[in-house]
């Protein structure tokens, strides 16, 4: 089923005919791909290939893939799977890794998202993301979920002659209560 003779790298045409048949509605939202073994069967190429093209389809959303279980058509919501998502978001120092994929420097602040996906409690996708703290300083990413009432405090600390440090706070009310006390001289 692959023209060896196109020039299109084999995994490139093995998506694009996945593609086709999931466009005919030959696999469904919610339902498994075929194996790897039986992809390699179908189409007549290696498994490295096929991984190959079902990387390319989870790349692009099309496909979801568990460890162990295989490949499934995504939006399993369709299917009445539920799905449900968790994201944590930190402020670390790049390793060189990402240093070098950001063109930062190695040491240099990032904020680093980590999201994990799940369909009826099941992870199906695990995302950890890392941009440049510049990018993202005071935007949403940074930001508590919409909707919960916030108290934002700016606190100045000065030194003998000049201020030393500037902090925002962002507290959500759902979580804190604020008292002060002020002396009446």
């Amino acid at each position: 089923m692959v023209d060896r003779t196109s020039g299109v790298p084999a995994f490139r045409q093995v998506a694009a005919d996945l593609r086709e048949r999931i466009a005919a509605g030959q696999y469904t939202p919610g339902s498994r791909l075929p194996s790897e073994r039986e992809l390699v069967d179908t189409y007549g190429v290696s498994r490295p290939t096929i991984r190959d093209a079902v990387n390319m389809l989870r790349a692009e959303g099309i496909v979801t893939a568990e460890h162990g279980r295989g490949a499934f058509m995504a939006d399993a919501a369709a299917r009445g799977w539920t799905p449900s998502s968790s994201v944590k978001i930190r402020f670390e120092p790049a390793d060189d890794r990402v240093a070098e994929c950001l063109g930062i420097q190695a040491g240099d602040e990032v904020t680093a998202r980590d999201r994990v996906m799940r369909a009826n409690g099941l992870v199906v996708q695990l995302a950890a993301s890392r941009l440049p703290r510049d990018l993202t300083h005071g935007n949403a990413i940074e930001q508590i979920d919409t909707g919960i009432p916030v108290v934002t405090v700016t606190r100045i600390a000065h030194g003998k002659d000049r201020p030393l440090e500037m902090n925002d706070m962002v507290l959500p009310a759902d979580r804190f209560e604020l008292s002060y006390e002020w002396p009446a001289d």
